[in-house]
């Protein structure tokens, strides 16, 4: 009886890293899918802030410089611009 719920158990393991490895396998080729230039450009307008949310003016620049460095390094995009300024490759 033991030795059945034992097999049991190695057998709902075994097939639980089947599905996760099926999963992430599938999910790397959705992401390949993605990367594979949807976009030339992007453009990065300022952030707005709601009503009675306090927050820094110079962290939003912060976020905003961090966020225009992350998109020039990935190297997806042929063009990355802030808007109303001429954009750079």
């Amino acid at each position: 009886m033991v030795e059945k719920k034992m097999n049991r158990m190695k057998c709902i393991c075994f097939l639980a890293s089947v599905f996760c490895l099926l999963f992430t396998l599938s999910t790397n080729g959705q992401q390949n899918a993605v990367t594979k230039e949807p976009y030339r450009s992007v453009e990065v307008e300022s952030f707005t802030i709601r009503n009675g949310v306090e927050f820094p003016p110079e962290d939003i620049e912060k976020i905003k410089t961090s966020l225009l460095n992350s998109l020039r390094n990935s190297k997806r995009f042929d063009e990355v611009a802030v808007s109303g300024e001429k954009p750079s490759a």
